[in-house]
């Protein structure tokens, strides 16, 4: 039998971190006009994600290198939704946005929060990380497994091999966890939604 791994099924752990990023936002106290999301897909895999944020948030910024893709994506979000996307193969699109999500867990070198679906190999300096979203069991799965992880690999395999399309609305309202100059911290949503909210300011005010 073989072990499930999050990892070479990432599809859950990267939905539930676009529904944290999603809540995180809204939790700020951001202005909703003002919430804007970068999303980092270099080949655009993931068009699924970018249309689930815009049916959202108010603007979405892609990152990517697949530019031909990309404008047939914003043609047809304009289309359906009235909703423009911006998007650019230089990571200057990044700018403007409150917080980065990385559904394939690539770093983008900026001083802007970034959220990813699993835990870094190494963190740059003077980053603000969050990772690893943990789901909450829902109450007829509790006592099914003893632990976090599992917890996440039990959903994980529920999701991607089960194909229970109901956790697609599973957020993270228990912990974010976020790699910092100072080490690894956990974080209630509310705390890094603060954060959010403080650096909004800064870039407002300053």
């Amino acid at each position: 039998m073989n072990l499930f791994s999050c990892r070479q099924y990432p599809e859950f752990m990267q939905i539930l971190c676009l529904n944290s990023a999603i809540e995180l936002l809204t939790l700020s106290g951001i202005p909703f006009p003002c919430q804007v999301l970068g999303i980092v897909d270099p080949s655009f895999h993931h068009p699924e994600l970018a249309e689930f944020a815009l049916r959202h948030l108010p603007q979405v910024h892609l990152f990517t290198e697949n530019l031909s893709a990309a404008e047939q994506f914003a043609h047809r979000m304009m289309q359906e939704y009235g909703a423009p996307v911006l998007f650019s193969s230089k990571s200057h699109i990044l700018l403007d946005c409150q917080l980065i999500f990385s559904p394939e867990n690539q770093l983008v070198h900026h001083d802007i929060p970034c959220i990813l679906p699993f835990s870094p190999d190494t963190v740059p300096e003077h980053s603000i990380l969050f990772h690893s979203p943990v789901p909450i069991l829902p109450p007829s799965l509790t006592g099914v497994t003893g632990t976090d992880i599992l917890a996440a690999e039990f959903l994980s395999a529920l999701y991607s091999l089960g194909r229970c399309s109901v956790l697609k609305k599973t957020s993270c309202r228990q912990i974010c966890r976020q790699n910092a100059d100072s080490g690894q911290l956990l974080l209630t949503p509310y705390d890094a939604a603060g954060l959010l909210l403080e650096r909004f300011r800064e870039g407002v005010l300053g």
